[in-house]
């Protein structure tokens, strides 16, 4: 079975995660993982532009977090 889960990194995202590994099934899942950012969008010179870029080195960086965190949570699941 193919399973996507999308996620933000909240209380709730990790919850659901929690409750998709514990879940009784007897096929193995294929799951796919999306990581969902909430950017802010800004026009103008080019500090913003050196803004924009950090913060998504920032959220790449929380990501990358995020699925570590998400393998340990699915360790030893059928997945």
């Amino acid at each position: 079975m193919k399973v996507i889960l999308a996620t933000d990194g909240s209380q709730h995202a990790e919850e659901a995660a929690w409750m998709l590994a514990h879940l009784p099934h007897s096929d193995k899942l294929e799951l796919t993982v999306v990581y969902v950012s909430n950017t802010v969008r800004l026009q103008g010179s080019i500090v913003l532009k050196d803004l924009m870029k950090q913060f998504a080195v920032n959220e790449k960086a929380r990501a990358e977090t995020l699925f570590q965190h998400l393998n340990e949570v699915f360790e030893g699941a059928n997945v």
